[in-house]
């Protein structure tokens, strides 16, 4: 599901959703099988957007915040991830990027 908007100031501004849960994962060291889970998030409703920009005349501007990993079947634990890329293209075309988060946990 998506959506975009035209602003009056010659600005599009759109989201695109996503939500993936019908993956599966095979560790064929220890025989665990895994099924990922995966949804982005940029507000807080539902369902999650995947990602977010914003574009100006000038200025691009793009947000995504994604979550995700494998849920083990076994008793090997689960791997989670977090990352939230943000990058910025200002009108002299010099490209900037902030990774803000990423984390990796095993629960």
């Amino acid at each position: 599901m998506g959506s975009l908007t035209f602003d009056s100031a010659g600005g599009v501004h759109g989201n695109l959703s996503s939500n993936l849960d019908s993956i599966s994962a095979f560790d064929t060291v220890t025989g665990t099988a895994y099924s990922e889970h995966d949804n982005g998030q940029t507000s807080s409703g539902f369902p999650p957007d995947f990602f977010k920009f914003n574009a100006t005349p000038s200025t691009l501007e793009y947000t995504q915040d994604l979550h995700g990993g494998l849920e083990s079947h076994g008793s090997d634990p689960n791997l989670n991830f977090q990352l939230r890329p943000h990058i910025t293209i200002p009108p002299d075309g010099n490209i900037t990027a902030d990774v803000s988060k990423f984390t990796v946990t095993c629960k």
